[in-house]
Formats: structure tokens, C-alpha cells, sequence
């Protein structure tokens, strides 16, 4: 049953897109380029960039990506002040 829940509730996400105000300052944190970054998580340096500019947002596939190169829950990743 909790897997059906967690499939409606990936397929609801995925429609949105969120933003990742805490993405720049945790990769900082890792001393992590964006390009390596984006090498760690499969994603473009650009797209990178643009989501650490808040430029776009991100569907929950691309935050689970990032969040899992980062070692970060994906929610930490949506924080304004992420590391504290």
C-alpha cells in the first residue's frame, strides 16, 4: 500500500518543478565545481547552473540525482539556509 502512496505521490512531483535555493551553497560546501557536479549526478554543467541561479526549477527525478551525488537528503537541497 505505502508503495502505491509513494508512486502517486513520485507521479504528483513530477509534474512540479521546484526550487533548489540550497544547491549552491552545499556544493560549495563539498568544494565541487559545477562541472563536476554535473559529471557526479549525470546532469549538464548548464543545467547546473542554471538551477543554482534559480533560473528553473527541478522535477523531483533531477533533485533525487543531485541530492544522491551530494550525499544530502533532497529536501536539504530545497532549504534557504541549507547548512545550518
Amino acid at each position: 500500500m505505502q508503495d502505491k502512496r509513494r508512486k502517486v505521490e513520485d507521479e504528483r512531483c513530477q509534474s512540479r518543478s521546484v526550487l533548489l535555493p540550497g544547491l549552491k551553497p552545499i556544493r560549495r560546501s563539498r568544494a565541487l565545481s559545477q562541472e563536476e557536479l554535473a559529471r557526479l549526478s549525470g546532469l549538464s554543467k548548464g543545467s547546473i547552473r542554471r538551477l543554482e541561479k534559480m533560473e528553473r526549477g527541478a522535477f523531483l527525478r533531477t533533485v533525487r540525482k543531485i541530492a544522491g551525488a551530494l550525499d544530502v537528503p533532497p529536501a536539504q537541497l530545497m532549504r534557504e539556509h541549507p547548512l545550518e
